[in-house]
């Protein structure tokens, strides 16, 4: 981050000031009762993943009356925040905002110590009044929230990268590209760099049985400090457990990902990876869903050098292809009997090359502006079903799962989605909406979009 703007930030940062008593967060609550309240709390975030909203509001108001009879304040401000949520996916803003305005008042007279957690309520407000289009309001929030996980988490966190990409989504609706694209570029490089680490690490740990079928599996997992693994398990299963048990043996041979540290005291940073056994070629491969490149250790200077050329060759072949496309999509436009269809086909090959070339920002900023367009008015059209796939998928390469799963919800929900997207297509859109949620910690309900990839084959 430049220097300047790191003035700014933390001079917001600085306007939080805490005085009086202070309450033992932890007060009254024993440790049976502590496990059984966490439990709880778990099992309401379940029922709000699989949008059984009353009995998970019933569930965080009971959790948040127990919490407040023990004088216990963080899990008071953990059960508002989750009930904040609840009204979220609702789209009940009115009482998110009041919520999450109570959650970042008791997160602020908790302690003098940053922790993290008014960083997490900073978030959360800001992304309740960004829906309501209240931007000048939100922006100060999600600018203090990023000055204040600057000084929580160590500056490779993926975590600081996301909040930094949200900050530059703001930006750019309020009109400030310049900004935004400083943003976007440190956060886009934070979260690049530690995914580049974890695929590779994966993949070398990755020692799946010899099948003579192709298959593919899916593994979610926590990442906490240090970049260990927490909670690895099978999210889409190859049908084989064998497979299974290969795919997360490699997630938990594969940690430490890279030294990220917080002290954050519940920010999780949920993750998912895709294990392809391609049989017919008779490789393998894996890919995280936040991240499309592969990457390759060389053993000598030699090696070392010879793809540094490699790769800068690549880089150069990459821009030609961008230009032709560009150049395509500008001819299609001219023709006054092109269809939406064949112009989205060339937006895709535009966005899949700006990704290789790690400009995620200007593959976001190429669809949404094409979206915009005449061209995709009709919202319920292939080309746009189309166009918004590519960019969800997008928004899931470049790390924001929430902005990925509003927008692919907006494909698989679609009255025509069975009818007008091929077979490709549409278990694509499904099993990019299932990482989405995955990578938010929703799993259950991340199964349920697996399920219908599996079902269309």
């Amino acid at each position: 981050m430049n220097f300047s703007k790191k003035i700014a930030l933390a001079t917001l940062a600085s306007l939080t000031t805490l005085s009086g008593s202070l309450t033992p967060a932890w007060a009254a609550m024993g440790d049976a009762e502590a496990k059984s309240w966490d439990a709880a709390l778990e099992q309401g975030r379940t029922l709000r993943d699989d949008k059984k909203y009353e009995e998970a509001a019933k569930r965080f108001i009971e959790l948040q009356d127990s919490a407040e009879k023990s004088d216990d304040k963080k899990r008071t401000r953990k059960a508002m925040t989750a009930l904040a949520a609840n009204y979220f996916y609702q789209k009940d803003y009115a009482k998110a905002e009041e919520l999450d305005r109570k959650a970042l008042g008791l997160a602020e007279s908790i302690t003098s110590v940053n922790d993290g957690t008014v960083a997490i309520c900073l978030n959360d407000l800001a992304e309740t009044l960004v829906e309501q289009k209240r931007f000048d309001e939100a922006l100060p929030l999600i600018k203090r929230s990023v000055a204040l996980s600057e000084e929580v988490f160590s500056h490779n966190h993926p975590l600081l990268g996301t909040r930094l990409n949200f900050l530059a989504d703001l930006l750019e609706r309020m009109g400030h590209k310049d900004d935004a694209v400083l943003y976007r570029s440190e956060g886009q490089g934070i979260i690049n760099a530690f995914l580049s680490v974890m695929s590779r690490k994966i993949k070398a740990a990755w020692k799946p049985p010899r099948c003579l079928y192709s298959y593919s599996a899916n593994v979610g997992f926590e990442v906490t400090d240090h970049g260990l693994v927490k909670d690895a398990h099978i999210v889409d299963s190859s049908g084989n457990t064998a497979n299974d048990e290969a795919a997360v043996e490699a997630v938990k041979n594969a940690q430490p990902f890279a030294d990220i540290n917080s002290k954050a005291d519940d920010d999780q940073l949920n993750l998912s990876f895709k294990f392809d056994y391609n049989f017919h070629q008779g490789k393998e491969s894996g890919t995280s869903k936040s991240n499309k490149e592969s990457d390759s250790a060389s053993t000598s200077a030699d090696n070392a050098s010879q793809s540094a050329a490699e790769s800068k060759a690549k880089i150069i072949q990459e821009k030609k292809k961008l230009d032709q496309i560009l150049k395509t999509i500008e001819e299609i436009k001219k023709d006054k009997n092109h269809t939406s269809t064949t112009l989205a086909e060339s937006y895709g090959q535009l966005s899949d090359t700006l990704m290789v070339l790690g400009e995620h920002g200007k593959a976001i900023d190429y669809l949404k502006e094409a979206l915009d367009s005449p061209d995709f008015k009709d919202k319920s059209a292939p080309g746009t079903l189309m166009l918004l796939s590519e960019l969800g998928c997008t928004y899931l390469n470049s790390m924001r799962p929430a902005l990925a799963e509003t927008t692919l919800k907006a494909v698989v929900d679609a009255p025509n989605f069975e009818q007008i997207l091929d077979i490709k297509l549409k278990q694509q859109a499904l099993d990019d909406l299932g990482h989405a949620l995955s990578n938010m910690g929703r799993y259950a309900e991340a199964q349920k979009y697996y399920s219908r990839k599996r079902d269309s084959i």
